[in-house]
């Protein structure tokens, strides 16, 4: 989901912040915010990544070395 704070009326440079939460089995929960400088924010998001099997389009669970680096983060 996204939820729009303010637009964006001029250039600047914006910083998109990113952050993992808690991982699941299969999934990897994101949050995002978008801000200036100053730090006024402009919007926050939230995603949820799911690893998914090629062969079968089923979930299946994070391979451990992805898990060990996002768990160390």
């Amino acid at each position: 989901s996204l939820h729009f704070r303010r637009a964006i009326t001029e250039r600047i440079t914006v910083r998109v912040e990113i952050a993992v939460g808690a991982l699941g089995r299969t999934s990897i929960p994101t949050t995002y915010r978008i801000t200036d400088a100053d730090g006024t924010l402009y919007a926050e998001a939230e995603a949820t990544l799911v690893w998914v099997d090629r062969g079968t389009g089923q979930p299946t669970p994070l391979p451990p070395g992805l898990r060990s680096r996002l768990e160390a983060t």
